[in-house]
This record gives C-alpha cells, sequence and structure tokens, in this order.
C-alpha cells in the first residue's frame, strides 16, 4: 500500500441528516479541512430497525437531502468527497467500522446536546464513537442547536 503524503488526512464524517450532522460538515469543511485531505461520509441513520422496514421511502428522501447538502458543500469550498457510504444498522458501530476500514485520521459526529440522564437511557452515538474509535474524534456541538 502506497503511504500517505504528511499532508493527507483521512477524515470520516458520520451523517444522520439532521441539522447536527449538517453543523459538524460544515464545521469539518471550514475550520479543519486541508486541500488534499481524502473525506469519506457515512450516512447512517439513527432509526430504529422496525421503523426501517416500514418507511424505506422516507429514508430514501433524507438520503437525497444529505447528498443534496454534501454536493453544495463541495462546491462552495471545493470539498472533494471521495465515498458516500450508507448503511443501516447501528450508527456508532458502524461509523468506528467503517473509519477501521478506510484507515480513517479522524472522525467528525455533530451532537444532539441530550442530557446525562436522556442519554444514558437512549445512548448517544458520539459517545459511543468516543468511546469506541482508535483515533481521534471531533464532536461538533453548535450553540443554538441544543
Amino acid at each position: 500500500m502506497a503511504e500517505k503524503e504528511e499532508t493527507q488526512t483521512v477524515a470520516l464524517i458520520g451523517m444522520d441528516g439532521s441539522e447536527h450532522s449538517e453543523y459538524a460538515l460544515k464545521w469539518y469543511k471550514k475550520n479543519v479541512h486541508r486541500p488534499g485531505n481524502k473525506v469519506y461520509i457515512v450516512y447512517a441513520p439513527n432509526i430504529p430497525q422496525s421503523i426501517i422496514q416500514v418507511s424505506s421511502s422516507v429514508m430514501s428522501g433524507n438520503a437525497t437531502h444529505i447528498l443534496r447538502v454534501i454536493q453544495e458543500e463541495e462546491q462552495r469550498i471545493s470539498l472533494e468527497v471521495c465515498e458516500i457510504i450508507r448503511i443501516n444498522g447501528d450508527p456508532g458501530h458502524t461509523i468506528v467500522k467503517v473509519a477501521e476500514e478506510k484507515h480513517a485520521d479522524v472522525i467528525v459526529v455533530g451532537t444532539r446536546g441530550m442530557g446525562k440522564i436522556r442519554r444514558t437511557f437512549l445512548g448517544s452515538v458520539s459517545d459511543y464513537v468516543i468511546h469506541h474509535s482508535h483515533v481521534p474524534v471531533l464532536v461538533c456541538r453548535h450553540k443554538d442547536l441544543h
């Protein structure tokens, strides 16, 4: 396998269709991205399996929205996305697994800013990624979206 250039970073951005994940993508582009970086988007909606079976058309529409947001950002600041990976299943586990497969240097995710009690009962994708990733994780929290 060819070695990466010193300035090239492989970034994996987790998206679920929420404003929080869109903010994370935009924050990454504005503050972290450098020309030559490789960017992978993992679209892993946090939707229970029973709902997935019933509402595949809703998910398809959400995926279309995500694709439009990514394309707008690509054009606006010349962000070149290597691949958009759409996977159903546990978002946290999926993001960590794909980051390992793509040899990511950093994972970027948004957060809804749930309180401690709610996070304990519902779980948190960003918490899972932080505790299971073997690479740095950048959690972007928008000051106005919590």
